[in-house]
């Protein structure tokens, strides 16, 4: 009864263990995302009332999405989770999440006619 007893105590905290260190990578990504949204919200506040053509549009929401891909690299190196992982979860709890990819790839195709706005998509 004390093997099965300390097995169950071992278990549970190899799973709070897993749990937080869950926890502290997606709280890093989440505040990836929302500083990567807020950047292309206030973009897209002054493209409106700015009236901005495409390609000053293109040009401008590049480097947001550039600095939300190098946050989620940043939280890569240092977490056991890997993003990709979290973006399978994600879209598993959530259909229509948009990964960095898609948005990149949605940013790429809007912005083809303009090649220095092109992000590449390691």
């Amino acid at each position: 009864m004390k093997i099965l007893y300390a097995i169950l105590v071992f278990l549970a905290i190899i799973v709070s263990i897993f749990f937080l260190l869950t926890i502290l990578t997606l709280n890093r990504f989440s505040a990836c995302l929302k500083t990567g949204n807020e950047q292309l919200n206030l973009l897209k506040t002054r493209a409106v009332s700015e009236r901005w053509n495409k390609q000053k549009a293109c040009e401008n929401g590049k480097q947001p999405i550039q600095n939300t891909r190098s946050c989620f690299q940043k939280v890569n190196t240092s977490s056991i989770i890997q993003i990709k992982d979290i973006e399978v979860l994600a879209k598993m709890i959530k259909p229509n999440f948009s990964s960095l990819d898609r948005i990149v790839r949605l940013h790429n195709s809007s912005c083809s006619p303009y090649p220095e706005t092109i992000i590449s998509t390691n």
